[in-house]
């Protein structure tokens, strides 16, 4: 928003309303300061709006990181998993129950490795939910500075009723016969 210079505007308006110099630039001050008012905020608002939208992407960009890396993690295992099995079984041969009590070893360490991977998860998970919390808190602050701003402009409506309903603003009061 532009301030107004009411006092170019008003000098048109001066012999209509009846004000002076001084009751015109002391309701430009007025207009301008509200309008800074309502600028400041618009601005801290667009500011902390920003930051949560960074927050988030950073958040995100983290998280695919995490996860990519998990799934790397677990293709490794599985590869691993897989040759080590094979090479068992050429070792072993004909040997079942050898190889069985070898498979059966081969799978504990492999559920565990999963189990790990489930725990790693449980964290991204727990982490994940400490983001939303703090997005939903943020949605409220905003929600909190847009009622302010509601407030500002609820202000600024009523100062320019009060000004109107004194003859300031809009209509001239009504003039005085000498007699």
């Amino acid at each position: 928003m532009e301030n107004i210079n009411w006092l170019e505007v008003g000098a048109f308006f001066i012999p209509v309303l009846g004000l002076g110099l001084a009751g015109l630039a002391y309701l430009t001050r007025q207009f301008n300061r509200v309008n800074d008012r309502i600028v400041h905020v618009e601005e801290r608002l667009g500011g902390r709006i920003t930051h949560v939208e960074d927050r988030i992407t950073h958040v995100e960009e983290r998280l695919s990181d995490r996860i990519t890396s998990v799934e790397d993690r677990i293709t490794h295992v599985e590869e691993r998993l897989s040759d080590r099995i094979t090479s068992v079984e050429e070792q072993l041969g004909n040997r079942v129950g050898s190889l069985e009590q070898q498979q059966a070893r081969l799978e504990e360490r492999m559920n565990e490795r999963f189990d790990r991977i489930d725990e790693r998860f449980d964290r991204i998970d727990e982490r994940f939910d400490r983001v939303e919390e703090s997005a939903s808190q943020m949605q409220i602050e905003m929600k909190s500075l847009g009622e302010g701003l509601q407030n500002v402009e609820k202000e600024q409506a009523r100062m320019l009723g009060f000004l109107e309903g004194r003859g300031v603003m809009g209509k001239a009061p009504a003039a005085e016969t000498v007699s």
